[in-house]
Parts: C-alpha cells; structure tokens; sequence
C-alpha cells in the first residue's frame, strides 16, 4: 500500500507540474518594455518556478538567473552613456536623486554634446538634467536656461527618447551602451 501512495503522489505531482515552453521564453525576452521586463514578467516567472516540476534543473535555472539580474535594477548600478546630440556649445548637468528630492548639483561637470558619463541609478529614481545655453552665466546646475526632471520607477529608459528643453527650445539626445534594452534580463 504504501507503495501505492507513493506512485499515486508522484503521477498527481507529474500531472500539476508545469513546464517552463518556448513560446514563454520568446514572449519575454520580445517583450522590450522595462516595466514588463522587470515587475510583470518577475511575477508571472516566480509563480512559475513555484508550479515547476521539481526535476527541470535547466528552466529553474534559467529562472533564477533571470529574477537575479532583475533584481540587481533595484540596486544603483552605473550606466554608461554617450550624448550624441546638443545644440551649439549648450551643455548639460545631470544628478541622480531619490523620489521627489531636489539635487544638489554637487558635481562640478559640464557634459557637452560627444562627451560620455556614467549614471549611477535604481529603479525609481529621479534624474535631474539642467540645460545652460552657450550664452546663459553656468552655474553648475543651479539656475539653468532649463531643466527636465525625469520621474518614475522606469526614469532612466526615457533618457532613450529625445530630451526637450521646451523654455529653452533646445532638444538634446542620449545613447547608452550597450543599450538598456540590451541590459534587461533575458530568460537563456
């Protein structure tokens, strides 16, 4: 009988174990959105290693490393990035601070357009960019022709897009490398 149990038990474990399959693993890692990436998929991959059969060492894994790497975005890490392009001889100033907070401008930097840099962020901080024209007095980020602030858990992935100076009329872009897409966890 007791035999029995056993053999019982591991056909009803067989039967609710689930399989980690292609079509989950290409969904994911196709997927480039931040948000997805680094909550959504996070959530849908820890209620699948929880239903995954015990004995599939290669998808747990896989699995762990992915929610490992995502989980090193809550951590500030440095991202290393390039402006590509800005107007004449205007020059940025960029701070990194936590939610709501004003930056200090503690940094005596002045990125012109070509310059690289290092941003040391995490997932929910606020990234503080202060535009000075060619012809405004610098001050070091305080008291800019203009400044943005880019605010939300996924700010560093808007750096991606164009960054406009409204007041100022001035438009600045930014590459990072590798990309931050690229960055993202990958389920392999």
């Amino acid at each position: 009988k007791a035999y029995e149990v056993k053999k019982v038990k591991k056909v009803i474990a067989r039967e609710t174990a689930f399989q980690l399959d292609e079509s989950m693993i290409a969904r994911i890692n196709g997927n480039a959105d931040p948000k997805y990436r680094l909550k959504d998929a996070v959530k849908e991959l820890q209620a699948v290693l929880s239903r995954l059969d015990p004995s599939d060492v290669e998808h747990r894994n896989m699995i762990n490393r992915y929610l490992k790497k995502a989980g090193k975005w809550s951590r500030v890490q440095a991202f290393k990035c390039k402006v590509e392009t800005l107007p004449g001889q205007d020059h940025l100033h960029i701070e990194v601070t936590d939610p709501g907070k004003d930056p200090l401008w503690a940094e005596l930097n002045q990125i012109f357009e070509g310059d690289e840099l290092t941003i040391r962020w995490k997932l929910g901080q606020d990234i503080h960019i202060a535009l000075d024209t060619a012809k405004h007095p610098c001050q070091r980020g305080k008291n800019p022709s203009d400044k943005i602030v880019l605010s939300g858990k996924y700010a560093l992935f808007d750096m991606r897009k164009s960054l406009s100076f409204d007041r100022a009329g001035r438009k600045a872009t930014v590459r990072f490398f590798p990309s931050l897409i690229d960055q993202l966890p990958v389920l392999k």
